[in-house]
């Protein structure tokens, strides 16, 4: 029942402030890239696009154990990989999390 759930926060003050996702949405799109068979474990390597960027570690290969430390980059590669349809219809199931996304994968 909903009166038998308990929430605990830890700082009450900030945790009435809405924030963006950020670079949380990186938890998600790895496990359903892993559901959907986009990548196939943490040590898949997936290659550097070419593109420079202004942070010389996006300039290199990455696997998606380093991906989820510092690259969107290739978020927007596993994400394109896993399918337009499983990609919308996993947001759709967080939509809470995500609200008002932009379509910024296709």
């Amino acid at each position: 029942k909903p009166t038998d759930r308990v929430i605990l926060v830890f700082d009450h003050v900030r945790s009435e402030k809405r924030y963006s996702p950020a670079s949380t949405f990186k938890i998600p799109h790895t496990l359903f890239a892993l559901d959907a068979g986009a990548a196939r474990d943490e040590f898949q390597v997936f290659r550097w696009d070419g593109i420079k960027r202004s942070f010389a570690a996006h300039n290199q290969d990455q696997d998606l154990r380093s991906q989820c430390g510092i690259l969107l980059s290739g978020f927007m590669t596993i994400c394109k990989k896993s399918g337009k349809k499983r990609v919308d219809a996993i947001f759709n199931i967080w939509e809470t999390t995500f609200p008002k996304r932009k379509k910024i994968f296709f």
